[in-house]
């Protein structure tokens, strides 16, 4: 009907503060390929609607589980609105949509991510004022160079009103690309450990410590180890490197404590240096 004069929408996502809940399947990790998170008017939203309906970005002082900017809209007459953007010419993958929400007096809400070919939706019905909740699609396949189109369809209730946070098209990692990452990060990891010198740490530590490394090169060289296999021996080995002891440090060691000039007799609880400074500042 109309197209909705909302500015171009920021492609990076900040979350609002307060508590979320998560419908259908939880967002899987990967590269955001469009969001809209309402701080911004943004352009290429099209609003369709039989009747009349208002719609702004603002904030609410009262709304204790959003305290950013959001979208909304209220509709005096029950009616179905249909919000909808293309997003051109993505890569190959898997994509998902997910949408922050809250409101009241709506009997239903879509929101969906289609190529033309196959559409993937969330359903759900708002809760009530200020209970946030985040939906989630199933991933989407899109094949090179497909547009996906984003719509959500919400059947609004007399009186009926809705708030948008967070509209986020993700593009899912593919597994080579998570064991990429991941094999990335081990690397990090074992180059790191690969410096420290036996003499330094307690033989115990170290002959756990030491396998943990000869398992994390193992799995570094090997070839078509997944994610998972990855991150496993990289958390092994951040275990055994957190748990390394000091040769310096010796156990049971006796402990002299001797007064400290201008201190009481039963003072004997540690002082940062600053403290120390300006106990000797104020004797000058």
């Amino acid at each position: 009907m109309l197209a909705c004069l909302l500015a171009s929408a920021m492609l990076v996502s900040v979350m609002p503060a307060g508590r979320w809940t998560t419908g259908n399947t939880a967002k899987a990790a990967g590269t955001v390929v469009y969001s809209d998170d309402m701080e911004q008017a943004a352009a290429g939203w099209n609003i369709t609607a039989a009747q009349a309906y208002t719609e702004t970005r603002k904030t609410d002082a009262w709304a204790t589980n959003n305290t950013t900017q959001f979208w909304n809209i209220y509709s005096a007459t029950a009616q179905q609105l249909v919000l909808s953007r293309v997003v051109n010419q993505v890569s190959a993958g898997d994509y998902t949509l997910s949408v922050s929400e809250d409101g009241e007096k709506v009997t239903s809400v879509k929101a969906a991510i289609s190529d033309g070919k196959t559409e993937k939706s969330t359903d759900f019905i708002p809760a009530g004022y200020n209970v946030w909740a985040t939906h989630t699609t199933d991933a989407l396949s899109a094949a090179e160079g497909a547009d996906i189109t984003i719509t959500v369809t919400v059947d609004f209730q007399e009186g009926g009103w809705l708030d948008f946070d967070d509209i986020i098209l993700t593009k899912e990692d593919s597994a080579e690309d998570a064991a990429s990452a991941a094999r990335a990060e081990l690397k990090t990891l074992i180059d790191s450990c690969s410096i420290l010198s036996e003499s330094d740490y307690k033989p115990d530590g170290w002959a756990a410590f030491e396998k943990a490394l000869a398992d994390a090169n193992e799995i570094y060289a090997a070839q078509g180890k997944t994610a998972e296999e990855i991150n496993s021996a990289k958390l092994a080995l951040q275990e055994a490197k957190k748990n390394l002891v000091d040769a310096s440090i010796v156990e049971n060691a006796p402990i002299s404590v001797e007064k400290v000039d201008g201190l009481s007799d039963s003072f004997i609880k540690g002082v940062d240096v600053s403290s120390y400074i300006s106990l000797i500042e104020s004797t000058d």
